[in-house]
């Protein structure tokens, strides 16, 4: 039995150092790789990064429109696409509006409902009024306002909220909106 456990034992360090090696191997090989992966997204630290989403002309007074993206967030090697999607309202042509259409950590969807002139969410039977207000259901908070600006008759909203600011920079894949 000491014989087996002496060639277990130089197994395990044979392994360990053959692990050890391919780690140096490849950090060695591929610096510039290493570098890019974790130096690159600390060039973004504290940039405000807005996306146009859609033409002001597409949004009509007391309308509301919902815009849909398709982002792809870098961190480094990771660029996972996600969808984003945001109701733009205007009452007065120069105030924008934009709500997010999901409303908890488990992104249920609302849909907008011209007859009620409220937000609704068909699995939990949530409402919301048109200022995003909870009327009715589970929602214990508001549907959230993102941020928009509005120039060179376009509107942006903001991406990289403050708590990831300094870790994602945003690449928009593709834009729409539903009529």
């Amino acid at each position: 039995m000491g014989i087996e456990m002496i060639r277990l034992f130089q197994r395990h360090q044979s392994v360990s150092k053959t692990t050890r090696a391919t780690a140096v191997f490849a950090g060695a090989g591929n610096p510039a790789f290493a570098l890019a992966f974790n130096v690159g997204p600390s060039l973004h630290q504290g940039e405000e990064q807005r996306l146009s989403l859609g033409a002001t002309s597409k949004i009509e007074l007391d309308t509301h429109r919902l815009f849909k993206a398709n982002i792809q967030p870098q961190t480094g090697w990771v660029a996972p696409e996600e969808d984003i999607a945001v109701y733009v309202l205007t009452e007065v042509k120069r105030h924008f509006v934009a709500r997010s259409n999901i409303y908890t950590h488990l992104d249920y969807r609302v849909r907008w409902c011209t007859e009620g002139e409220q937000y609704f969410n068909t699995r939990l039977n949530d409402s919301f009024d048109k200022q995003g207000d909870v009327l009715s259901g589970h929602s214990p908070h508001p549907l959230d306002r993102n941020p928009i600006k509005v120039g060179e008759e376009r509107f942006f909203i903001l991406v990289n909220w403050p708590d990831n600011a300094d870790q994602v920079k945003y690449v928009l894949m593709g834009s729409s909106y539903d009529a």
